[in-house]
């Protein structure tokens, strides 16, 4: 079953933490993001629940650390927003956003997988996106994103399983004890 990635499973009461944690930061986002949206034009990247997954399973991850986490989201919702606004929303623009913010956050050392659905959600997430036009990237995906990353640093920090963000000397020191 090696070949399937079923790598070992973590104990029952991490599970749990885990899911309380991606619980209460995606419920923290929605009432920030009503709050200084309007309840009326509420629009949260969806994403950010793919980001609560890696944040709150996987702190220790390269891709779960602050820069790539608000980084990588705003990046690739900026190229998002770029190729909307100047390509339409057809998918050519699509594949282009996607595949830009790839590069762009390999470039930047930002690489976050939920960013790739952010920049696909600013080309092809309806009239409510489109409607933010360039302040989508600010409103809400840098809001949802550094409200993600406040919640993960609270609920992590006295977790001593899961220290977050995580330093490359914290890094070298796990992987060679």
């Amino acid at each position: 079953m090696n070949w399937l990635g079923l790598g070992k499973r973590t104990q029952l009461p991490e599970r749990w933490t885990a899911a309380l944690g991606a619980l209460l930061a995606v419920l923290a986002v929605f009432l920030a993001s009503g709050w200084a949206l309007g309840e009326e034009n509420l629009v949260v990247a969806t994403s950010m629940g793919s980001s609560a997954v890696l944040l709150f399973s996987t702190p220790h991850s390269p891709l779960s650390q602050p820069w790539p986490l608000v980084g990588g989201h705003v990046l690739a919702a900026t190229v998002g927003v770029a190729c909307a606004s100047f390509l339409g929303t057809g998918l050519l623009s699509a594949g282009l956003a996607v595949g830009i913010a790839v590069l762009v956050m390999q470039w930047t050392r930002s690489t976050h997988p939920p960013a790739g659905a952010t920049a696909l959600a600013a080309v092809i997430g309806g009239d409510a996106v489109t409607a933010l036009g360039w302040s989508f990237v600010l409103k809400p995906v840098l809001l949802n994103a550094i409200l993600l990353l406040i919640a993960g640093l609270v609920f992590n920090w006295p977790r001593k399983s899961h220290r977050y963000p995580v330093r490359a000397a914290d890094t070298v020191n796990r992987d060679n004890p």
